[in-house]
């Protein structure tokens, strides 16, 4: 059963688990994409909290757009999505098949599950852990 953990045509005697440093998965990014996502995340966690900022002085002086608001939202979600969508269609291609199907199907359930009342109830009542 173990041997379904090594890629075709690699001896048992390598360490090619995909979870392992130099395995599948971590090949599956280059060098620099890390980089680059690293680099572009603080741009776009100052543009999130530029927004909300800008949106909270204008509520206290009573012309807030709420409109204008929910579009920068937007425009940040997708720029952030952009920034991992490359990943995981890497990782899809490299499970392939059955596997990939199944993680899919995985992700889908988690998403899915994000609006469902039970779930979201059960989320607001978590505490944050000390320390962070």
């Amino acid at each position: 059963m173990g041997a379904l953990y090594y890629r075709v045509g690699a001896p048992p005697s390598t360490k090619s688990h995909p979870l392992v440093p130099g395995g599948a998965l971590g090949s599956l990014v280059p060098a620099s994409r890390p980089r680059r996502i690293r680099a572009a995340v603080p741009a776009v966690s100052d543009r999130l909290r530029g927004a909300q900022e800008a949106f909270v002085v204008a509520e206290v002086a009573g012309t807030a757009d709420m409109e204008a608001f929910l579009e920068e939202l937007k425009g940040v979600t997708l720029e952030a999505n952009r920034l991992r969508r490359g990943v995981l269609s890497k990782l899809v291609a490299t499970a392939g098949g059955y596997q990939a199907t199944l993680y899919l199907e995985a992700l889908s359930r988690f998403v899915l599950s994000m609006h469902d009342p039970e779930v979201l109830r059960r989320f607001d009542q978590c505490h944050p852990l000390p320390g962070s």
